[in-house]
């Protein structure tokens, strides 16, 4: 167990104590035999999971794109009839941002279309779906950050696949769970945070968004709250993220704080002015109220970066 175990075992000891927990407790002791069935075996989030040993290892079915291809309709069903799980965890998807502008039609396939088949086989075989979703959903236009009674307008591919892959889940089944989060981070994925200090170290001088503003999460704070939703059984659309929002450019001064790393040349830019294939929405903070009301409650994005960067090898 790391540091990261400990924390959250305290973070989860505070919660109980504070926030109903004899019905978590209770509901958490009759499900410890719940079978579960994890695409994207090799995600930051199913690796958070594991980590946390969140649910019992003996009670989750991993399957990796390199064991199950999600666009392959003959296998979910062969796979999902064989297990027969209470839940799918639905975490394979492709999320980079650039990569799906690039291939607009590999990003609908895997997006839509995989998750077409793992819902169908859901609905035949009386599985429950937990779907991860994404901030960008909406087009951020407003200025408060977006709660799940908000009217999606992606205006980027991944968005749009996303959204388009959320009303296919809602028309089609009745005990799902979709979950937004953003600008999520760990230890085990290529993200912001490692491009940001790769270029840090290689060159001194980096230049950052200053106006483009989200919800950090970290992938071991959503895993926890996964949990915790689940457990309950409520059914439906919830934004889980870290409490706060931040810019790009602040989110990275923050870290460089927190690792006394100085003598950096930060050049502020604006979302419009920076190159890339995807341009992502301008303010896509996500509000957390709907899951606070039922107790569950995410620590601030900056309790959030400390733990991370203290605790990363």
């Amino acid at each position: 167990m790391n540091n990261d175990y400990q924390l959250y075992k305290l973070y989860e000891l505070y919660n109980f104590r504070t926030q109903a927990s004899g019905r978590f407790l209770n509901i958490m002791n009759n499900k410890k035999n719940m079978r579960i069935l994890i695409t994207g075996a090799n995600s930051q989030l199913a690796k958070s999971i594991l980590e946390l040993e969140v649910f019992p290892k003996e009670n989750l079915f991993l399957a990796s794109k390199n064991t199950l291809d999600i666009t392959n309709r003959k296998k979910v069903f062969k796979l999902i009839s064989k297990l027969k799980p209470e839940i799918v965890f639905h975490f394979a998807s492709m999320t980079r941002g650039d990569e799906c502008a690039k291939d607009p039609k590999k990003a609908y396939l895997i997006n839509v279309t995989g998750t077409k088949n793992v819902v169908d086989a859901c609905k035949i075989y009386m599985s429950s779906i937990l779907f991860i979703s994404t901030n960008e959903v909406f087009d951020g236009k407003k200025k408060a950050p977006y709660t799940e009674n908000d009217k999606p307008n992606p205006v980027t591919v991944v968005g749009s696949t996303k959204y388009d892959a959320e009303k296919y889940i809602k028309k089609n089944l009745t005990k799902f769970y979709i979950v937004r989060t953003s600008w999520l981070y760990s230890k085990w994925s290529s993200n912001f945070l490692h491009a940001v200090f790769s270029k840090a170290r290689e060159n001194r001088e980096i230049e950052l968004v200053e106006d483009e503003i989200g919800s950090p999460t970290y992938s071991l704070d959503l895993a926890v709250a996964i949990k915790k939703l689940i457990f309950l059984k409520k059914y439906g659309i919830y934004h889980l993220s870290n409490a706060g929002n931040v810019s790009r450019l602040a989110f990275a001064k923050k870290a460089f704080e927190i690792k006394n790393i100085k003598n950096i040349k930060i050049i502020p830019i604006k979302l419009e002015n920076y190159l890339r294939l995807s341009k992502p929405p301008l303010f896509t903070a996500l509000d957390n109220n709907k899951a606070k009301r039922l107790g569950i409650i995410l620590p601030n994005w900056k309790s959030a970066l400390k733990r991370f960067l203290n605790s990363k090898v």
